[in-house]
């Protein structure tokens, strides 16, 4: 009487030439799946970090009131008043609106640096659109960028040396006559 192997009972010549065959059909199942998984992982890490970094945008006020702003016309009649923050240190002034909307033409933010130098903004994380005017050291209005676009690189710069930057939502300029020379004055709370 002949015995026969029970461990093996069919004849599998790709089993011999490859030996890790089995398990080799099992790394590739598992590895099909944690590629499926990969995009999925990504997505919520992604709208997690987004939360987390760049918060909702709520429609109530994220401006703290530090000051109100007046414009004024070249013979020092005022045109408009807004209620600004003022960011009037490096790391306020790096951080701007980041992540923060402007909720009317009655609130911006006001940049105060402690010399005049041609000034470059950005709008990377800036989720309104704005009108961003320079002012030189007497607060004349020397450069207007209009309707800047929100979460871009582009940069927005001043054509002459400005000690104030002043951001409010866009199509302010337009909708209260502001243009080059008109001046800005300010008094903190």
């Amino acid at each position: 009487m002949v015995k026969r192997s029970t461990a093996i009972s069919y004849h599998n010549p790709i089993r011999k030439m490859m030996p890790g065959m089995v398990e080799h059909r099992f790394f590739k199942r598992q590895l099909l799946i944690y590629l499926c998984m990969i995009p999925a992982l990504c997505s919520l890490a992604c709208t997690a970090g987004c939360t987390i970094l760049n918060p909702a945008v709520s429609t109530r006020s994220a401006i703290r009131w530090d000051a109100e702003l007046t414009w004024l016309t070249q013979d020092n009649i005022p045109i408009a008043g807004t209620r600004v923050e003022i960011a009037d240190t490096r790391e306020e002034r790096l951080k701007g609106l980041k992540g923060r909307r402007l909720s009317g033409d009655e609130e911006g933010m006001l940049f105060v640096y402690p010399d005049s130098a041609v000034r470059t903004f950005i709008m990377t994380d800036t989720p309104g659109a704005l009108d961003i005017l320079f002012a030189d050291e007497a607060g004349r209005i020397i450069t207007i960028h209009e309707h800047t676009r929100p979460m871009s690189d582009t940069t927005y710069a001043s054509l002459e040396p400005a000690m104030f930057v002043v951001e409010v939502p866009a199509g302010f300029c337009h909708r209260h006559g502001i243009r080059l020379g008109t001046k800005i004055s300010y008094r903190r709370h």
